[in-house]
């Protein structure tokens, strides 16, 4: 049998699991060496200690900021005054304990709709006994809770600092810990991960799940559970991470609710259910770091803002006027990361589509954040080229819209001038937004002009302008000259104006005209309509393959 030569470095005695792990993501630097950050995610003590230490100096009045101690000490405390405590026959506090805790230092460790009769309705308490063991300040012995000579050493000196140290060692040893309690059955990784994330966020100010879930999926970039990730994931590092793990220990604190400047008094219903945190003093005093910062261990906000928008556009179902408050809270969160994230606010005007007054003020509100942005093009290419400000351009497209809509055409004639301002060979949005808006209301006069200023390079739709237009001043020669140049280029816009149904042609060139012709149509009929004898000219030059019946 042929011997099977393995190639340096792929032995499977070598290198079990480390392909999996990318210690240098795409677009981050997380500024410890790959060995650090190996260290860091292998869940072995021994190695962390190369990377950090918990060396806390508190003061007695920094209790009172972290959870931990004030539950752990007050339930060592509870412990030495009862002893002996007899354990339930499941091995919990017994009820007298529980009761002591619950009405005294512990009273506000659960929602107030909860009853805490026995340890398991408290999951709060339940985790500081088991932390406490793991800590070895706390054991239990034949059935009976007593305080270890550690314990007991700790509490007769009230050594703050010791008990912090012992506890926060003890939940990186054990952070399953954090997963009891929950049904949420996947993300174990959010905290076998505990001293990389702690590492990630030294640098930054303000602080997101979704920030950490990215990285948690850059770094784990195939042995990651690609179902977890997403907005679950987020939601299990809120919760795990940030909120049992970093707010209990006093490290991070939850800031206030975004005070989001789209929310408006009357939405009665929470779209928005994201949170933030920031670190604590304590956070840069306890944890000494041996190992460099990260000089950007998250992505810019603009990418931020974009992930949170990007699935919208992957729907297999129509947004428009559907008030999603799913959509519209995402929406709001990408505003939140990045205020000129132009898409955002293009989504929230589709969601609202019905409300102009609604529409409007998201979109002057998305105009105003958006005013610095400049289109990143050569000389010479449009604006709709560069994607991240073309965006830009749809939100005073719809403006524009909008206030024909809220019946304001001087307004929109004006954001219609604006934009072509932007870019003046927009042909597109002249001949097929501007100039039917002009004729639909009269102005034929300033309709020519656009018409000839920014319609001079030729598109299918062009023929049929400059016939509507030349019915419309009066010139009947010119505009049956026009009709057959129009018919010539795209004889199937007469059925979609008329609303007959086209059948969509085999050939891919009857195809195009197909759509064509119903863009037109939808853009442009009811200037035909509004021109007197327009639509009744039409019918009567057209050629009797191409009359109604």
């Amino acid at each position: 049998m042929a011997k099977i030569i393995p190639f340096p470095g792929n032995r499977d005695d070598e290198n079990d699991d480390q392909d999996d792990i990318d210690t240098h993501p795409f677009d981050r630097d997380l500024g410890a060496h790959p060995d650090e950050i190996r260290a860091l995610i292998s869940g072995d003590p021994d190695r962390w200690t190369s990377c950090f230490s918990i060396e806390p100096h508190l003061n007695p009045d920094d209790i009172h900021h972290i959870p931990v101690l004030v539950y752990a000490r007050a339930l060592l405390q509870t412990i030495q005054t009862c002893q002996p405590v007899k354990a339930t026959s499941r091995g919990n506090l017994p009820v007298a304990v529980v009761k002591e805790l619950s009405q005294g230092a512990m009273a506000e460790a659960e929602s107030p709709f909860i009853k805490v009769a026995r340890e398991d309705h408290s999951p709060v308490l339940s985790r500081t006994r088991r932390l406490a063991q793991d800590a070895g300040v706390l054991a239990l012995r034949s059935k009976t809770f007593l305080l270890t000579k550690i314990g007991t050493d700790i509490v007769n000196r009230d050594d703050i600092n010791q008990l912090y140290q012992r506890l926060f060692q003890a939940a990186l040893m054990k952070p399953q810990r954090l997963e009891a309690h929950d049904r949420l059955p996947r993300g174990g990784i959010t905290v076998r991960t505990i001293p990389l994330l702690l590492h990630a966020v030294r640098n930054d100010t303000v602080l997101y799940e979704e920030d950490l879930s990215d990285l948690l999926y850059a770094v784990f970039r195939r042995s990651l559970d690609t179902d977890a990730v997403g907005e679950e994931l987020d939601s299990l590092i809120a919760l795990r991470f940030f909120r049992r793990f970093g707010e209990f220990f006093g490290l991070f604190r939850s800031l206030p609710e975004f005070q989001h400047p789209l929310m408006r008094e009357q939405d009665g219903r929470v779209y928005y259910r994201y949170g933030r945190w920031e670190r604590t003093a304590l956070f840069d005093s306890a944890i000494h770091w041996s190992i460099a910062p990260p000089e950007q261990a998250f992505q810019a906000p603009e990418m931020a803002a974009h992930y949170w928008v990007s699935p919208v556009h992957e729907l297999q179902m129509e947004i428009n006027g559907t008030k999603d408050y799913t959509i519209t809270g995402d929406c709001l969160r990408a505003v939140e990361r990045c205020p000129w994230e132009a898409d955002a606010y293009v989504v929230l005007a589709r969601l609202y589509e019905g409300e102009p007054e609604r529409v409007l003020f998201y979109l002057d509100q998305g105009l105003a954040a958006t005013s610095n942005r400049e289109p990143e093009v050569p000389p010479g290419v449009s604006p709709w080229q560069d994607y991240l400000y073309r965006d830009v351009l749809r939100l005073h497209l719809i403006r524009a819209e909008t206030l024909l809509e809220l019946n304001r055409p001087d307004e929109a004639f004006q954001e219609y001038e604006a934009l072509l301002k932007i870019d003046p060979e927009d042909a597109m949005a002249a001949s097929l937004w501007y100039v039917p808006a002009l004729i639909e209301r009269g102005k034929y006069t300033d309709a020519q002009r656009v018409h000839r200023r920014y319609c001079s390079t030729f598109r299918p739709d062009t023929p049929w302008t400059d016939a509507l237009l030349a019915w419309a001043t009066g010139n009947r020669d010119h505009a049956k000259t026009h009709l057959a140049e129009a018919l010539k280029e795209n004889a199937l816009v007469p059925d979609a104006l008329f609303g007959r149904g086209i059948a969509l042609p085999d050939d891919p060139r009857e195809q195009y005209d197909a759509e064509d012709a119903v863009f037109y149509a939808e853009r442009a009929d009811s200037a035909w309509r509004r021109v007197p004898g327009a639509k009744e000219w039409l019918r009567r030059h057209l050629p009797l393959k191409n009359r109604s019946q």
